[in-house]
């Protein structure tokens, strides 16, 4: 009876974190008061993304996505028209796709061709999740006329 108190503690502290951890990891304390990332955080994220490590890699990402990715997304697609190492470029597609932005539409398509099957996936899974019917229906055409793709 008397580890009631600590197990109940315990549990609610571990509910609070992973509830609290998405929120906790956009808030970075080199960001102004709104939340806006730096050009100088931008470049540190983009550092993080290339680390072989998956923690740094995770948390970078994590920091593109709060309310950044908005305001560098166009940076992010330079990046990606740029890059040569296609594991890279994966990550950049990834995030190029989570912008779900009608303009970006025809990158993801263009790379739905890519020879290196990650980026086909990120591609892919852009497309079909996105909320522009365009980018459905682009995803659907893949599916269809590549039926052999291994990510379905």
């Amino acid at each position: 009876m008397d580890h009631v108190p600590l197990t109940l503690a315990f549990l609610v502290g571990v509910f609070l974190a992973l509830c609290l951890d998405p929120i906790l990891r956009c808030l970075r304390p080199n960001c102004t008061l709104r939340g806006e990332m730096l050009p100088a955080e931008f470049d540190s994220a983009i550092k993080m993304l290339r680390s072989t490590d998956s923690m740094t890699y995770e948390n970078g990402y994590q920091w593109l996505r709060c309310p950044n990715l908005t305001r560098y997304v166009h940076q992010i697609v330079k990046l990606l028209q740029s890059e040569a190492d296609p594991q890279m470029r994966a990550k950049f597609v990834e995030i190029v796709g989570n912008a779900d932005r009608a303009e970006y539409i025809p990158i993801l398509v263009e790379h739905l061709s890519h020879d290196c099957s990650d980026v086909r996936f990120w591609a892919y899974s852009g497309l079909l999740l996105s909320e522009h019917k365009e980018a459905n229906t682009h995803a659907a055409h893949h599916h269809q006329t590549h039926p052999d793709e291994d990510f379905y």
